[in-house]
């Protein structure tokens, strides 16, 4: 004999029917046997649970047994909500936190006892309508993506008692994340309590959902969004250490570090003209020069290789000055026309009056009338400043490329004659040489760790001649390789 169950089973508050029909193999043989039990006889039946239901399937016996119920992974007690941003903050968290894991109820109006995280009773909620209608307009504007399912219910116990329960589902859209005054959070529920998810989590969430064909976009919106924050922060920080001349330092953004520097400059040079050549190591670190390495001061003192008497990037006193920015010549220095500096996060400079010194072999009537760069001036202070920066940073063991500048402050008005000064060509110049049209003269160039001196020293020299309207055979004392060959 062959048999098929067929089974209803109905639940009211008192009684459960239970009916059971069985079909005989046997030609006209049906026996239908129903069984009725009532009251206490149920007690091994056990009830669907609170938070396994839809909203619409929940009465108020199902309210009135939360009474002695404990939190659980899908079911949170909260006895009333407070007003204000953080509160709301804290709604859009619980959301989130549901939504991003297995979904479940927040009921409001669940009072807790002496036990925590157990509901002891109900404390009616006073204008549930209003509270439906924060709570979702909190989801909207505060939460993403929107939950899909999430309802909003008014209930009543047997004794009348007014709760709000909140059903969010287990979400196909993961990972929602709340959004609000520019902050982004990700938040999952643990069991009877909500955490931070971590990197991983978020991931995780991300190739676990129904949209994960939708990966790469999310996480590259997420991904933007923490590097913006990250980027505002950071920005907002170097701002801070920029304006702060005792912590110029600390500052690890190029652009920024030059502009403050540049301001120290214009109040030092006082509308006079200067030479400026500068460098900075792409990554900035604070605390990257030892002010205690004696070899870094012997290396800006007395620099290797130099020539004798010839026009070159160093210090010009016999001490350097350390401060909280780093090493320094004097300020005397400065009022002879020569300042040289190197700065804890590996910033260096060295600057040159445009006096009669750099402009040589012109007196100072000339001078005053019409300032005349010399040849050798112009092109020993820039290789020479970028042969004593190599070593400095090789000695540093920078391992990083650089950005370096080239200034003529002030420039305008001034003259260059073309060739080497023993040259024909440098003399029958005299009389009809062009005169620097533009107030400054400002070049930077990026450099490679193992950058040639000469050569990048002859790239922005270079610039300089063509500012004078020259070209690149106008300009002496480089080989054919870019090789700088004054003796």
């Amino acid at each position: 004999m062959s048999a098929v169950f067929h089974t209803a089973f109905v639940h009211s508050e008192r009684t459960c029917v239970f009916t059971s029909t069985i079909e005989s193999g046997a030609a006209n043989s049906n026996n239908i046997e129903t069984i009725i039990w009532g009251g206490d006889q149920m007690a091994d039946v056990e009830p669907t649970r609170f938070e396994d239901k839809m909203p619409s399937e929940l009465c108020s016996s199902d309210v009135d047994g939360l009474i002695g119920r404990e939190e659980n992974q899908r079911l949170d007690f909260k006895e009333t909500i407070e007003s204000g941003d953080l509160a709301n903050r804290e709604l859009a968290r619980d959301i989130c936190s549901f939504a991003n894991a297995e979904g479940g109820y927040m009921v409001i109006g669940a009072r807790e006892g002496g036990q925590m995280g157990v509901c002891a009773g109900f404390r009616s909620v006073e204008n549930p309508e209003a509270l439906c209608q924060r709570i979702r307009q909190v989801s909207l504007d505060c939460v993403t993506e929107r939950v899909i399912g999430m309802e909003i219910a008014s209930l009543s116990s047997s004794k009348g008692e007014i709760l709000v329960a909140v059903y969010m589902p287990a979400s196909s859209q993961k990972p929602h994340m709340v959004t609000k005054d520019g902050k982004t959070e990700f938040w999952k529920r643990y069991q009877t309590d909500k955490r931070h998810m971590t990197i991983a989590e978020v991931r995780d969430a991300f190739l676990q959902t129904a949209g994960s064909v939708r990966l790469q976009t999310i996480e590259a919106k997420v991904d933007s969004i923490l590097r913006q924050r990250e980027g505002q922060a950071e920005a907002e920080q170097q701002r801070v250490l920029a304006a702060d001349r005792g912590r110029l330092n600390e500052v690890t953004d190029i652009q920024r570090l030059w502009d403050a520097l540049d301001t120290l400059f214009k109040e030092a040079a006082d509308g006079k003209r200067f030479l400026r050549l500068t460098i900075t190591p792409e990554d900035l670190r604070k605390d990257l020069v030892d002010l205690e390495r004696e070899h870094i001061h012997d290396l800006l003192i007395n620099p290797p290789g130099q020539r004798q008497n010839g026009w070159n990037a160093k210090s010009p006193d016999p001490f350097l000055r350390s401060d909280s920015l780093g090493l320094r010549s004097s300020d005397e220095s400065l009022q002879y026309g020569r300042f040289i500096t190197l700065m804890r996060n590996g910033h260096f400079e060295f600057w040159k009056a445009i006096d009669t010194t750099l402009c040589w072999r012109q007196d100072d009537v000339e001078y005053q009338k019409q300032p005349r760069l010399y040849p050798h001036a112009i092109t020993e202070y820039p290789v020479s400043f970028l042969r004593l920066s190599k070593l400095v940073y090789q000695h540093l063991k920078v391992s990083c490329g650089f950005k370096w500048r080239m200034i003529y402050w002030n420039l305008r008005g001034c003259t260059l004659l073309p060739y080497h000064p023993d040259a024909v060509g440098y003399h029958t110049a005299y009389g009809h040489t062009p005169v620097y049209a533009d107030q400054h003269f400002v070049r930077d160039a990026q450099l490679t760790n193992d950058f040639a001196p000469d050569v990048e020293a002859l790239g922005l020299i270079r610039e300089l001649y063509l500012g004078f309207g020259y070209t690149r055979q106008h300009v002496p004392f480089f080989d054919e390789n870019g090789r700088f060959q004054l003796k």
